[in-house]
């Protein structure tokens, strides 16, 4: 069985928490041997000065080192007062440094002395006379301790201690033992305690991230009610949050959806029940074939063919499939032009058309056959929702380099629940009926219309009971 996140999550913690402890303990026991054995170098490195003292004494009394030559013994009672012992081994013969007329010592058994190994102090202390010549213990290395020997101010010889290498005495040894058996119970707790922790939150983590890919399974199978609902203020959380919005996004873009395709099939359904209708009369010779007939057939063939166009507009704009052809616009020009070319429509609608724009409006960047399409998608807008007698007011001017267009009409206004969703790609309001049945595309066609020339066009009430659309367009800056 292949391992859950949760496994592996634990292992990786359990691993870490281990390494790291492994490597406190031991750094842990270095250091502690480390600040131990310098601290036993110090403890002797304090005794030199006495020993020094007590062989300036000797050197006194005889006034010379050649009993300490000819005495070892003498030597180790000097260096351990109070103790007696076999005698030291003598210096080196191969270096000549043995004293003149002296003869050869025996020597003892390798690693024996009064502490019985080469760690113990009498071990690595030599004593050297004022000319550095050796006179006992061994022979000194680079990095030895070097404490003077004086007598009334002068130098008379010198000791030199080489640094322990190790610890050495027992109860020093256990401690160090103890120390580390000590902080090794420590560290097992707490080791378990952080297994038990890794284990507790990888589990709760593997929850949160079960339920998240349930939720995203569902939504997957077309379930666009599902939430996951608040996981907390961390990055799991964040996207549990982010999954919920989602999902409302998509619950809110299918309810669009259906509710487009139900309206776009009541408004196909509509000019061909009339067609059927229409051709079934005239094929049963209820109604003569003359030139009404054919004029109410082919205004129905007119309507289709508008609500074909609006979709096919509609599905071009969202796609990026309309071409823009950018250039210099004298936006007041074409909205006056197109709000002429209008007013006649209005009048038979039994709606009043006002246009004012200021002649001083800078001109802009824009497709001009785009721009007209906006400027006839608002009027016609206004057109199919405004109850007559009514009014339609347009108005262009500009304003901190921008243009701003606002098209107002008056009642029946619009909600303020559906305000909102007036731009949206599918949504039609409810409220009234309109005068010429529509798809609910203009806004829509022009909102992409608006952001293809870098705009913004935002919908609120009317002051004249209806609805407002604004458009804001960007100007062509001054020289």
């Amino acid at each position: 069985m292949r391992p859950r996140l949760w496994h592996r999550w634990l292992l990786l913690s359990a691993g870490l928490v281990l390494l790291a402890l492994v490597a406190l303990l031991w750094a842990q026991s270095r250091g502690f041997e480390q600040g131990l054995l310098g601290y036993a170098r110090t403890l002797e490195a304090a005794r030199l000065p006495a020993i020094a003292e007590r062989l300036a004494g000797e050197y006194r009394e005889v006034g010379s080192w050649r009993r300490l030559e000819r005495q070892p013994r003498r030597w180790l009672r000097i260096v351990r007062p109070g103790e007696d012992g076999p005698p030291l081994p003598p210096p080196p013969r191969e270096r000549g440094l043995r004293a003149p007329g002296s003869e050869p010592r025996a020597e003892p058994p390798p690693g024996r002395g009064p502490r019985g190994g080469a760690l113990d102090l009498l071990q690595r202390l030599s004593l050297l006379d004022a000319d550095g010549r050796l006179l006992n213990g061994p022979v000194p290395g680079p990095d030895a301790l070097r404490w003077p020997i004086e007598l009334d101010g002068v130098r008379i010889g010198e000791l030199a201690l080489m640094p322990m290498p190790e610890l050495y005495e027992s109860a020093a040894l256990d401690f160090a033992k103890a120390q580390r058996e000590r902080a090794l119970w420590i560290a097992l707790p707490v080791l378990l305690l952080a297994v038990l922790a890794s284990w507790a939150l990888s589990r709760r983590m593997l929850r949160r991230l079960d339920t998240l890919a349930l939720a995203s399974r569902r939504l997957a199978g077309g379930d666009y009610g599902v939430r996951v609902g608040a996981q907390g203020r961390d990055e799991l959380g964040e996207l549990a949050s982010d999954f919920d919005r989602m999902a409302a996004s998509l619950q809110q873009a299918q309810q669009a959806r259906d509710r487009w395709i139900a309206d776009i099939s009541h408004e196909l359904r509509t000019p061909l029940t009339i067609l059927r209708g229409e051709l079934q009369a005239l094929q049963d010779g209820i109604r003569p074939l003359d030139g009404a007939a054919l004029g109410s057939l082919l205004a129905e063939a007119e309507r289709l063919s508008q609500r074909i166009d609006d979709l096919y507009a509609l599905a071009l704009s969202d796609s990026g499939g309309l071409r823009y052809r950018f250039a210099e616009v004298d936006l007041a020009a074409l909205v006056a032009a197109v709000a002429e070319s209008r007013r006649g429509l209005f009048q038979q609608a039994g709606l009043q058309l006002s246009c004012q724009t200021e002649p001083d409006t800078p001109p802009l960047r824009g497709d001009a056959a785009r721009l007209e399409q906006l400027v006839e998608n608002l009027l016609g807008n206004a057109l199919r929702y405004t109850d007559a007698p009514g009014e339609v007011r347009l108005q262009l001017r500009a304003d901190a380099g921008l243009a701003r267009l606002q098209c107002d009409d008056s009642a029946p206004g619009v909600s303020t629940d559906e305000l909102p969703h007036l731009l949206e790609r599918h949504f039609r309001a409810g409220s009234g009926e309109p005068r010429v049945g529509g798809a609910g595309l203009g806004l829509a066609i022009c909102r992409n219309i608006v952001e293809a020339h870098g705009g913004r066009i935002e919908v609120a009430a009317s002051p004249l009971g209806g609805l407002r659309v604004t458009v804001e367009l960007p100007v062509v800056p001054s020289t």
